[in-house]
């Protein structure tokens, strides 16, 4: 079947309405080269042919197509990069939560710029060596708890300030984390049901897709999210995709977040300061076709049941307390470093003190429980920092620290001998185990000074910190590889939009030019054919 004669109108017509379009599409691109999360668009076409043919009447050799066709607009993007994208992005979440919470804690135990504990202990050392110098002095006595009571005040001042960290890390988890998870949980609903309503009616809503696109990269941050899209047939032939949106466990569930027009929930439970644990973190499942959910515990033991996110980072370093924990974790969270000074600090109370009454029975002295240098502000409590005070005996000049057990031959006190002091100074400086109890087990977790012991805490901070920037830093490299790969496919390029501003001119201006020539030709045919002899 030879083509009408004005069939070639046709052609011309659906290549300057192509190029028309594409030129369209080109100058959206470069509308949106700086709108954030837009995605390249392009101009599906395919070639236009016959749709039927008579055997009878057609010639094969004088087929010709009938021009192009507009199959619809549809974006630049690759699946794959996406899901390596957004598996990276929760890597570097749960890195960077941690890191977050070393460098706050860095700023509590930070000794390089302000005078603190180390300052303090060396002052103590310098106070006691001057009091065993002048046993018995009362005003050297006075300096010495002076410079106790300054070194206690600063322990009260880190843990006072590590569990207002701890607390603010807590009430972000509840009131931004987990309300920010579900947020966009339901923006993510709404835009399934505005994306999947608008592909029905024939419009492909590309720049919602962009907005949904942009939320789960977002929520990638927080959980390790698999995306998932399913073709649905909703009838007349016409299909539409639909998002799933999967958590895999490290136990091995897989668990729904989103299901089309379904989402499902995470809720949390975190007790009371000071121990500000995260108890429970359930995930209610997006409901199944049944209308049936389920509620999923997310943690078990002191360990987050995901592979990665800033969940898992936060969760982490407020429950676990690594060798502290039974059983033992990996992770050196909030209670490792709590666990660590107070163990110290408690054992340094009671060995003073533990010197100090034992002089005191020796003197035969009435009460020698009295002089404790360090008591418990709320008897009714454990022993721990933020329940020691200098003992108000002490401070007030009833009891001293006792400078010798020898006596004079009238039985009073010797005044001038100091091995009390030098027993206390030894005590200070000497090696000894410090340890902790862990369920039925008596932990060692330091052997050393106690001023040793403190510089190791502030050593395994550092270097714990160090190690979590590497590794974020290094996630982090990873994730912009991706993030490139996916822009150079993904996102706007002026340089490619302005050739295919040209090239799709010039195609503009050849099918004008085709319908010019066809225009000519069928002139000729119509008002020039046949004139001789008219």
């Amino acid at each position: 079947m030879i083509r009408s004669t004005f069939a070639g109108f046709t052609t011309a017509q659906l290549a300057l309405n192509a190029s028309q379009r594409a030129l369209d599409v080109a100058g959206q691109n470069i509308a949106n080269i700086n709108t954030s999360g837009y995605t390249r668009q392009r101009l599906d076409l395919m070639s236009l042919n016959f749709r039927s043919s008579s055997t009878s009447s057609t010639s094969t050799n004088q087929r010709a197509g009938f021009g192009v066709e507009i199959t619809g607009i549809s974006q630049v993007r690759d699946s794959f990069l996406d899901i390596q994208y957004r598996n990276q992005m929760s890597k570097v979440g749960s890195a960077d939560a941690k890191q977050s919470i070393l460098e706050q804690l860095e700023d509590i135990f930070d000794e390089t710029d302000r005078d603190a504990i180390q300052t303090a202990f060396n002052d103590l050392s310098s106070q006691l060596q001057k009091l065993s110098q002048n046993p018995g002095e009362k005003s050297y006595d006075s300096a010495t708890r002076a410079s106790m009571e300054v070194l206690l005040n600063l322990f009260h001042v880190n843990e006072t300030e590590l569990t207002s960290t701890k607390e603010m890390t807590a009430e972000s988890l509840k009131t931004t984390d987990i309300t920010s998870i579900n947020d966009i949980l339901s923006r993510i609903q709404e835009l399934n049901a505005s994306i999947k309503t608008s592909d029905i009616i024939g419009n492909p809503a590309l720049e919602l897709m962009d907005e949904r696109n942009l939320l789960l990269d977002e929520l990638s941050n927080y959980l390790p999210i698999h995306v998932t899209y399913l073709e649905n047939d909703v009838g007349s032939g016409h299909k539409v995709n639909l998002l799933n949106v999967n958590l895999q466990t490290t136990d091995g569930n897989t668990l729904t977040l989103i299901r089309d027009n379904q989402i499902g929930s995470i809720q949390i439970q975190v007790e009371d300061s000071p121990s500000c644990k995260v108890t429970s973190l359930s995930l209610t499942t997006a409901q199944d076709d049944a209308g049936n959910c389920t509620t999923e515990q997310l943690i078990s033991n002191q360990s987050v049941l995901l592979e990665s996110g800033s969940l898992k980072g936060t969760i982490e370093m407020l429950n676990c307390s690594s060798i502290f924990d039974v059983p033992a974790t990996d992770t050196k969270g909030f209670g490792y470093y709590e666990t660590s000074m107070e163990a110290m600090v408690c054992q340094f109370t009671e060995q003073l003190n533990a010197l100090n009454i034992d002089a005191a029975k020796q003197l035969g002295l009435n009460n020698p429980e009295q002089y404790a240098l360090f008591t418990k502000i709320d008897t009714t409590k454990d022993l721990s920092i933020s329940n020691i005070q200098i003992n108000p005996e002490w401070r007030n000049g009833t009891i001293s620290i006792i400078n010798t057990t020898n006596k004079n031959p009238d039985g009073t006190p010797e005044t001038t001998d100091n091995e009390c002091i030098l027993n206390i100074i030894n005590q200070l400086s000497s090696n000894q185990n410090f340890t902790f109890q862990t369920g039925t087990t008596n932990l060692t977790f330091f052997t050393g000074s106690f001023i040793d012991c403190y510089s190791d805490l502030q050593n395994t901070l550092a270097i714990d910190t160090k190690s979590t920037t590497t590794l974020l830093q290094s996630q982090l490299n990873v994730a912009d590889q991706i993030s490139n790969s996916r822009d150079n496919l993904s996102g706007v390029s002026l340089d490619e939009e302005a050739i295919s501003l040209m090239h799709y001119q010039q195609s503009y201006s050849a099918a004008a030019r085709l319908m010019t020539a066809l225009d000519e030709a069928l002139d000729i045919l119509i008002n020039s054919t046949g004139v001789v002899g008219r």
